[in-house]
């Protein structure tokens, strides 16, 4: 039985415990990992049927047929055509399943205008599953770890081009460009990327602009890379030219946190107990106001998926859970200092996969 039938029949067993008769999952992390079949969210109605019961279905429209064949582990495929009334095609799935009228699992993501058109074909009842696929993905397996850890080095290999991209006049876009290209070359993806100078580093989702660099910005470079649908994400702060003491204060500060709140990291530990670590030490010295995010989230198919480092989540660690640790410090108009490492949790406690230094790049 290969890892993806496994991951359905645990799936199908989580289904029947709570009282579910099947569950649909649309393209996304979920349907990825359910099926290895990686597509985009899509204009036409795409679902793997879960009926607990049964094998699983995958209903394709007819031009991703022979991708679904090739590229899903799930044999058993119904393709339709455009030309189809689309309710008949899912009341008539519904039928072949044995699940008109059943108790039928979604995803929060799911669209509204999409639950409407199930019930409507099936007389169904929908109920949100996320709890389930949730507790299926939390904690990664020896394969998923390893493919976040080559993703962190792709991703270290961008952030150091980038910081090493950065001379008179460049631009907070052109610097983007030279990471991106080095990103791809090495077989990773880059969903999304934050090059921030100057005052721009004290705004957190700033991406990137037409800003020149100039001597005495803070540099702030934040990415995450995909590699094989799986995430990294990696933060890293420079200084063109000298340092000075504020800057060096700051660090320090942001560095010293997200090291004590990684020294705690172990299995039953609670999550919220990683986010006070961190932010107990930035409130000693004086910049509790100025930490204005939680401290981390987890990683895997999604870059932000749980666990959450945050204030009130109670959820107790486990080994296998990966998640980033990244307190930060910002002061709007003049910049901004975080600091991002990527942090498995192991049976004796924790490994760091991140490996760059976190020094203050000079630039």
């Amino acid at each position: 039985m290969n890892v993806y039938s496994k991951r359905i029949g645990k799936c199908k067993a989580k289904l029947k415990k709570e009282h579910f008769d099947g569950a649909i999952i649309i393209p996304g992390p979920n349907f990825q990992y359910l099926t290895s079949y990686t597509v985009e969210s899509f204009e036409r109605f795409m679902g793997l049927f879960l009926p607990v019961n049964e094998a699983p279905l995958l209903l394709l429209p007819k031009l991703e047929e022979e991708r679904g064949r090739t590229r899903s582990v799930v044999d058993r495929i119904t393709a339709y055509d455009d030309s189809d009334d689309l309710k008949d095609v899912l009341s008539f799935t519904f039928s072949e399943l044995d699940l008109q009228g059943g108790k039928i699992g979604v995803e929060g993501q799911m669209p509204f205008s999409t639950c409407q058109l199930l019930e409507n074909a099936s007389n169904i009842e929908v109920g949100n599953i996320d709890f389930i696929l949730q507790s299926l993905r939390l904690t990664k397996s020896t394969t998923e770890i390893e493919r976040i850890k080559r993703s962190s080095r792709i991703l270290e290999r961008g952030i150091s081009a980038g910081f090493e991209a950065i001379t008179k006049g460049i631009t907070e876009k052109e610097v983007a460009r030279v990471i991106k290209h080095t990103i791809e070359d090495q077989g990773g993806e880059v969903p999304f990327l934050s090059v921030q100078f100057g005052p721009n580093s004290a705004i957190p989702h700033h991406t990137y602009g037409e800003r020149e660099v100039k001597k005495g910005d803070v540099v702030l470079i934040d990415m995450g890379c995909r590699y094989k649908g799986y995430f990294s994400d990696i933060t890293r702060v420079g200084v063109v030219g000298k340092i000075n003491e504020k800057i060096k204060k700051i660090h320090d500060v942001v560095s010293k946190a997200q090291e004590r709140a990684i020294e705690r990291v172990k299995p039953k530990v609670e999550a919220q107990e990683i986010d006070s670590k961190a932010r107990e030490y930035i409130k000693q010295n004086g910049f509790e106001d100025r930490f204005i995010h939680r401290t981390g989230h987890g990683l895997g198919l999604e870059v932000h998926e749980p666990p959450y480092i945050k204030q009130g989540n109670s959820r107790r660690l486990k080994p296998g859970m990966v998640f980033t640790v990244e307190p930060g410090v910002y002061l709007p108009g003049d910049f901004g200092i975080r600091l991002e490492n990527d942090i498995v949790v192991t049976s004796e406690g924790f490994e760091n996969l991140t490996t760059i230094g976190k020094e203050i790049r000079n630039i």
